[in-house]
């Protein structure tokens, strides 16, 4: 449960490891930056990457993320596929731009923070990022096409 680090000093101090278990079951913090820089250009010291890792590792972050899916496949579901331009759906492809905009930023911040393919942690090497990028590229793509 606990991690010894070294101090410039060469002494050692025992403090406990960020987003691990502790003895009562509860989480110590949150989880570390991985060591490794970002896409060659920010470190782990860089105030962006800091801030990055700080906004992705929010508590409401992941949970805020999961309530705009629903309500993207929501405003998917009430789309009139009959009458194209009605009111309603003009209305809906502006909440589809808010909808791609915010999941455009999570992968911005999520790839600023892990890094996209070359160190073990990245973005790409987890299934679901993959899908969360392939489904925002699309999605800026058919806008780039509209």
């Amino acid at each position: 449960m606990f991690a010894a680090s070294t101090t410039s000093s060469g002494t050692s101090d025992v403090q406990p490891r960020s987003g691990s278990q502790n003895e009562s079951g509860g989480f110590t913090g949150p989880k570390p930056m991985l060591p490794y820089s970002s896409m060659f250009i920010f470190g782990p010291t860089n105030p962006v990457r800091r801030f990055c890792h700080f906004v992705v590792n929010l508590r409401y972050f992941d949970p805020f993320i999961m309530i705009v899916i629903l309500a993207s496949s929501l405003a998917l579901a009430a789309e009139d596929p009959v009458v194209e331009n009605s009111d309603s759906n003009r209305i809906l492809n502006y909440f589809d731009y808010v909808f791609t905009g915010v999941f455009t930023i999570e992968l911005v911040l999520k790839v600023v923070d892990l890094g996209i393919i070359l160190h073990p942690g990245s973005y790409i090497r987890d299934l679901w990022n993959i899908l969360d990028a392939t489904v925002v590229i699309c999605a800026l793509v058919a806008f780039a096409f509209q």
